[in-house]
């Protein structure tokens, strides 16, 4: 199974060393950062051209992408500070 099919507490259980779980939790950082100011850029966008649908689909997108992070964290808190 390769590593994008895993959660990322799957991946922080996986391994023992602190510096390969800190890589992991900056790649997960980073890719939600990337996809949080995809979207923002996006509504942005829809937000100046009044376009009411699509925003309003954004504000779903940026609730969920948002709410996924957000119930990961403990997790991701947790596998981290596992000894």
């Amino acid at each position: 199974m390769s590593k994008n099919n895993l959660s990322i507490s799957q991946r922080l259980k996986k391994t023992q060393k602190p510096e390969v779980k800190r890589e992991i939790v900056d790649e997960w950082v980073n890719n939600w950062r990337t996809q949080y100011d995809d979207l923002t850029r996006r509504l942005g966008r829809a937000i100046a051209n009044d376009d009411y649908d699509n925003t309003c689909i954004l504000a779903g997108e940026i609730k969920g992408a948002s709410q996924k992070f957000f119930d990961a964290l403990p997790r991701v808190i947790d596998a981290v500070s596992a000894k």
